[in-house]
C-alpha cells in the first residue's frame, strides 16, 4: 500500500492442507484484498488434485498453478489440457509445471532443466497461460547459491510463448 505496488496474495496446497479447508484460507485473503487500494491478485500454488483447483476458481482464485510435475508426460499433459479448459471458462489464469521445479528431489542439480522444445510442445498442447521452469532455482534455499541458466532462459523464452516463472528466486543473488 504504501509503495503503491500491485500485490498477489498466495495460499499454497500445502498451506490448505495444515489449515485443513481452502474455504476459510480464502474468504480471509479476500477480504484482506477487498480492503487494498492496489491491484491485487489471489492465488493458489502449486496445486496436484484437480479438484482443489475447481474449488479455488469457485472460491473467486484470480490465478492457478497445477502442479503435474510427478505426473508421467502424457497424463500431465491431459489433466493440464482439462484444467485449461475450465480455468479458461472461468477467466482464471493459469500455470503449470513441467518437469519439477526444485526443492523437492534435485530438479535443479547441474544437468536436470526444463527442455524448450519439450516446453514448447507442453504449452502448445496444454494451452496454459504461464509455465513454470527448471532454469537453476530451487525451493526451500536457505543461501543465495542458486546459479540461473540465463542462456536456457534465453532459449525457453524464444520457444514459448506464454510467460515464464521462476520458483525458488529466494535463492538468486540480487545481481541475477
Amino acid at each position: 500500500e504504501r509503495e503503491r505496488l500491485p500485490v498477489i496474495v498466495q495460499i499454497s496446497e500445502n498451506a490448505v492442507a495444515h489449515h485443513g479447508s481452502l474455504g476459510p484460507l480464502a474468504a480471509a485473503a479476500r477480504t484482506a484484498l477487498a480492503a487494498s487500494s492496489v491491484p491485487a491478485a489471489l492465488h493458489l500454488d502449486h496445486a496436484t488434485r484437480p479438484e482443489l483447483i475447481e474449488e479455488a476458481v469457485a472460491l473467486g482464485f484470480t490465478s492457478v498453478m497445477y502442479d503435474g510435475a510427478a505426473l508421467p508426460w502424457e497424463e500431465n499433459v491431459a489433466y493440464t489440457r482439462r484444467i485449461a479448459h475450465h480455468c479458461r471458462e472461468h477467466g482464471v489464469f493459469l500455470e503449470a509445471e513441467l518437469g519439477e521445479v526444485g526443492g523437492k528431489d534435485g530438479a535443479h542439480a547441474p544437468g536436470v532443466r526444463t527442455d524448450p522444445r519439450e516446453a514448447a510442445r507442453f504449452v502448445t498442447d496444454t494451452g496454459v497461460d504461464a509455465l513454470a521452469v527448471a532454469v537453476g532455482t530451487s525451493h526451500h534455499m536457505t543461501e543465495r547459491t542458486a546459479a540461473i541458466d540465463l542462456a536456457l532462459v534465453r532459449e525457453l523464452r524464444a520457444a514459448v510463448p506464454v510467460p515464464l516463472v521462476l520458483h525458488g528466486s529466494s535463492g538468486a543473488d540480487d545481481p541475477t
